[in-house]
């Protein structure tokens, strides 16, 4: 999915039935307090949710809800400013929205 948050748009998306691709806010880095909470998650049992729309607005331009996906668990972290973090869901998606972020893979 792709959201549109003060102008700067992340590129998240479902990688399987079992992962999901995240980006951080470009000033994040794995050095960082935020970094290290996110590459500690398994150490500290830190619960990350995860909530998804498809879109910020939809066809009446009314803004759409997010959908809970599940929880996350850390699995590994690319780059920095910003961070590109796979996470392991612990439930499969829900089925739209599943396939829906399947289209947004890059690669």
């Amino acid at each position: 999915m792709e959201f549109d948050v003060s102008l700067k748009i992340y590129h998240d998306y479902f990688i399987n039935e079992h992962l999901f691709h995240w980006q951080s806010q470009n000033s994040t880095t794995p050095e960082s307090a935020v970094g290290q909470a996110y590459i500690n998650q398994p150490n500290t049992k830190k619960e990350i949710l995860l909530f998804v729309r498809e879109a910020t607005t939809d066809e009446n331009s009314l803004r759409m809800a997010f959908v809970f996906c599940g929880r996350l668990n850390f699995v590994k972290n690319e780059g920095r400013k910003p961070m590109n973090i796979t996470w392991e869901l612990e439930s499969q998606p829900p089925a739209l929205l599943f396939n829906e972020g399947l289209k947004l893979r890059v690669g």
